[in-house]
């Protein structure tokens, strides 16, 4: 390999790891509230599905959400 050819690989090699995205710093998890409301009735699959996974998320194991739905004023329901 030529010294011209040596020398512009380097170069490029440099420029593509100088150029390159630095990874990103991971968060805590959950960094926010998660929600999970179901617009099915219940006992429907879908509603069954929901907390099934909603009990294993972090949180007061369904409580919050109870309490978001039962807050929620009527207006809000209608679109």
């Amino acid at each position: 390999m030529s010294h011209a050819l040596r020398s512009a690989v380097l170069l490029l090699g440099f420029a593509h790891a100088a150029l390159s995205p630095l990874p990103a710093a991971a968060q805590e998890y959950p960094a926010r509230e998660i929600r999970s409301i179901c617009n099915f009735a219940a006992g429907s699959d879908a509603d069954i599905l929901v907390r099934y996974y909603s009990d294993r998320l972090v949180g007061a194991q369904g409580n919050i959400a109870t309490e978001y739905v039962a807050r929620v004023t009527p207006s809000r329901w209608r679109r």
